[in-house]
């Protein structure tokens, strides 16, 4: 099936092929996204919160970390930096 589509996507049809599976496309994600959800295992899960929550955080505290450090830098984000600074100058 990948040998197909990668032989459609080299020929003139491939602006055709990606217009009509255009309309389906947030179906396969979502049909995707099931398929990766129900292969977690809630077993291990639970045997390793700690692990799974750690990771969660780490990678949230990065985000918001580079998005901090880099909000100067970027005149879009520094309007909501500047926005949130305002707001937090409200809530003290």
């Amino acid at each position: 099936m990948l040998q197909a589509g990668l032989l459609v996507a080299e020929t003139e049809f491939a602006l055709q092929v990606e217009s009509d599976i255009a309309p389906y496309k947030g179906l396969l994600m979502g049909l995707f996204f099931m398929t990766v959800g129900m292969e977690i295992s809630v077993g291990l899960f639970f045997a390793e919160w700690k692990t799974v929550v750690s990771g969660i955080v780490l990678l949230i505290g990065g985000k918001v970390t580079l998005f901090d450090s880099t909000a100067p830098q970027w005149p879009i984000l520094c309007t909501f930096h500047t926005c949130c600074d305002n707001v937090s100058g409200y809530l003290h």
